[in-house]
């Protein structure tokens, strides 16, 4: 428990990960998971571990704010939009955080989306009307860049 321990304190004093730290972080979170899963770190340590994230796990931090799921669910329209702006918070004790949140593979996952979304509207975009019906997509944020961007005569459909 102290290797955690001392881990985590030194990422919270220095105000989160920087780059250099991404790859040891991902090894201990890939390390910590089983531990945690098969009780060799009891949900006490775990509780313990967490607590020394502080602000960190607040909902100031992208983690944070997924973890406390004010709407709900972890994905909720207000994480995606956030993912979609890459919010970084202004707190500078926190903004490691974000950066490190939005360098994984599933917040990269989601800007991919928005941008396949965008250059699938823009091969149709010749075709008037042009109809489109976007379900369940977040905060809307992806077609609302797309028709901003946009500046043509005529109806969208």
């Amino acid at each position: 428990m102290e290797e955690h321990r001392n881990f985590v304190e030194r990422l919270v004093q220095k105000g989160g990960p920087d780059e250099n730290d991404y790859s040891d972080f991902d090894t201990w979170l890939a390390r910590l998971h089983p531990l945690a899963s098969d009780g060799t770190v009891s949900p006490p340590e775990l509780t313990a571990i967490r607590s020394m994230f502080g602000a960190a796990l607040s909902p100031a931090t992208m983690q944070g704010f997924a973890l406390a799921k004010p709407h709900g669910y972890a994905g909720d329209y207000e994480v995606i939009d956030r993912i979609y702006q890459q919010y970084i918070s202004p707190d500078p004790h926190l903004a490691n955080w974000d950066r490190y949140y939005h360098h994984q593979a599933a917040p990269q996952a989601v800007r991919n989306r928005k941008h396949y979304f965008h250059k699938l509207l823009d091969h149709h975009a010749s075709r008037q009307p042009l109809r489109v019906l976007n379900i369940a997509s977040g905060p809307g944020r992806c077609m609302f860049e797309w028709l901003s961007g946009i500046k043509r005569s005529g109806s969208l459909g």
